[in-house]
């Protein structure tokens, strides 16, 4: 350490560092890798940590009912547990320490050491909430994972990596069930406001025959607009299936939707 910063600076300020490199040092200690073990922690976890210990909850100038959210939050959306320190210059000095951990592990992000692609073992170190362990649980379950499923198991890994990203969004509520909704409807090529029939929703597909670029389902000719698959027919196995007779007319406004028929057999109507 250099002297002259020694010299010129508090005993007290210095007694604050030294604190906080000795804790630091103490975190680094306890863990076999403690690198890898501070990298798991992508989504800003130390930082907030540090923040729940450096809140003065028992003075009253923050509501527990906040304090005890963020802590729920912590807990329950990314498994991190937050030892309980009742004294408050402890609980400063560890705020700091964590501050560096968290600094350290932005400084080996920027320079790639964080792998930060899901493999098909199921979820990566450190994405370990509840909704990413659920969905991991459920692909292993399903075999997606293994190499004699489905594209030899990258199936499951894309899934996954999905279900990190909506986890990392922090969606809950209402707006986690919105956040889904478009999501679904836009995978599957579905508008999500309804079609208007203008003419730039169109694609000329041949002579006098126009396909709606937003939905690929609706086309028109000379005599006018209709959803292929407006009727869907269903076998009493589940099976479902469209045929001549799926073709509906719609006017615009128009949402794509249809209509399920029970059939006995390809053949007909139950």
């Amino acid at each position: 350490m250099d002297n002259e910063w020694q010299a010129n600076t508090d005993q007290t300020t210095l007694k604050a560092i030294l604190a906080v490199i000795r804790e630091r040092y103490r975190q680094i200690a306890a863990k076999d890798d403690a690198a890898a073990h501070d990298d798991k922690w992508e989504r800003g976890e130390l930082a907030l940590a540090a923040a729940l210990y450096a809140l003065p909850y028992e003075t009253g100038l923050v509501h527990q009912d906040d304090y005890l959210m963020l802590h729920m939050a912590l807990d329950m959306a990314a498994d991190f547990e937050l030892k309980p320190e009742p004294d408050v210059k402890k609980r400063i000095i560890k705020a700091a320490a964590m501050l560096l951990a968290e600094f350290e592990r932005l400084e080996r992000a920027e320079a790639g050491a964080i792998e930060s692609t899901p493999n098909k073992d199921g979820p990566r170190d450190g994405q370990t909430g509840a909704l990413v362990r659920y969905a991991a649980d459920e692909l292993k379950r399903a075999g997606m994972f293994g190499e004699d499923s489905d594209y030899d198991g990258w199936l499951g890994v894309a899934v996954l990596r999905m279900i990190e990203l909506f986890a990392s969004e922090r969606h809950s509520g209402i707006r986690a069930l919105l956040a889904i909704d478009a999501f679904s409807k836009l995978a599957r090529s579905e508008p999500l406001t309804p079609l208007t029939g203008e003419d730039g929703e169109w694609l000329a597909v041949d002579e006098g025959l126009y396909q709606n670029r937003r939905a690929g389902r609706v086309f028109k000719d000379e005599d006018g607009a209709y959803d292929i698959e407006g009727k869907v027919f269903r076998q009493p196995n589940g099976v479902c299936f469209t045929a001549a007779e799926s073709r509906v007319p719609i006017t615009f406004p128009y949402v794509p939707q249809s209509d399920y028929v029970d059939v006995a057999d390809e053949g007909g109507e139950a």
